[in-house]
């Protein structure tokens, strides 16, 4: 959907909502705010047993905004148009839109992309997102091995330069940045975290030897499923200028240090408590790995042993 907003023409929108047997309490109302990098809480309203609630603005480009009730969302990822007029029924087991700014295409088109595999992702980015607002929601769940090709390069560039100024150009910059500065052939960012004793360890410090970083935590059972993987991995490989880097995103460090501890896992291993990992690799999903050369470069990702990872890294390292 290609889209065309005078940055100056400040219009208003309304949503209306109605919700079939609703429990009584707070509808908050969130939107998407690029100067914080987060929601931010907009509105409080008190919701009574008629499930009924309205909310107006006024903005002059698309905005995302969400909905919960009380703890429970009750409506995420809302795009709302200058002049939108939207209408959500929401019921045990579905939920209708109405709108007069094709709300109902995009909320299909995002919900299409969220469920498709990686080549269909791409081609539903290709076919239905130019100039769409939804690139942002779409790079925020893209997948971080997944490389941006040429062609989605240029669709990204080309609304980053159709809406310079626009709240959702600011969000799809950062997202589209953090995909750009860990793709293939990238310096890795480095990272500065403590081990298990408090002292730092630089993955600089590892420069001339092949690393893997894995990216887990003892929250994550597929994660948890790994580790034997993991263990004869290093075992196999650990003596021909090869290093693992576990890097345990989770506040939790006695549960960490009792797991790797427990389960004898002697590589490298350090904490994120601070889960800064996430937004320095773009991390969407755990496990993550991430395989850097001698000289700090991503060379590949999301290696995994039922993609045959240690075949896949014993064959570079022979050959390097």
């Amino acid at each position: 959907m290609s889209l065309s907003c005078n940055k100056n023409a400040i219009e208003p929108f309304t949503i209306d909502v109605n919700i079939k047997n609703p429990v009584n309490g707070e509808v908050i109302v969130f939107i998407e705010d690029s100067l914080k990098n987060d929601r931010t809480k907009w509105e409080v309203q008190n919701i009574n047993s008629n499930g009924k609630f309205h909310f107006s603005d006024t903005i002059n480009e698309p905005r995302f905004y969400y909905f919960q009730l009380g703890k429970t969302p009750v409506y995420n990822d809302l795009i709302v148009f200058p002049g939108d007029n939207v209408k959500i029924n929401i019921s045990d087991e579905e939920m209708d839109i109405e709108s007069n700014k094709s709300q109902i295409h995009l909320t299909k088109t995002f919900h299409q992309f969220k469920m498709a595999d990686v080549e269909e992702k791409k081609e539903i980015f290709k076919s239905k997102l130019r100039r769409s607002p939804i690139i942002l929601k779409a790079l925020e769940v893209w997948p971080y091995y997944l490389e941006l090709d040429d062609e989605i390069t240029e669709i990204i560039e080309d609304f980053i330069s159709t809406h310079p100024d626009w709240n959702i150009t600011s969000l799809i910059k950062k997202e589209y940045f953090s995909l750009k500065r860990t793709s293939i052939g990238s310096l890795a960012p480095n990272l500065i975290l403590p081990n298990s004793t408090g002292d730092s360890i630089s993955l600089k410090d590892y420069r001339g030897k092949f690393i893997l970083l894995d990216f887990w935590g003892t929250w994550c059972k597929p994660c948890i499923k790994e580790v034997p993987n993991t263990k004869l991995l290093y075992k196999n490989l650990k003596n021909k200028h090869f290093e693992i880097i576990g890097i345990a995103v989770q506040t939790d460090k006695v549960k960490w240090e009792n797991f790797i501890s427990n389960n004898e896992m002697t590589w490298t291993q350090v904490i994120d408590q601070g889960k800064s990992s996430n937004n320095l690799f773009k991390l969407n999903s755990f496990p993550s790995t991430f395989l850097i050369d001698p000289k700090g470069r991503i060379i590949a990702k999301n290696l995994r042993p039922h993609n045959n990872w240690e075949q896949t890294i014993n064959e570079i390292l022979t050959n390097n």
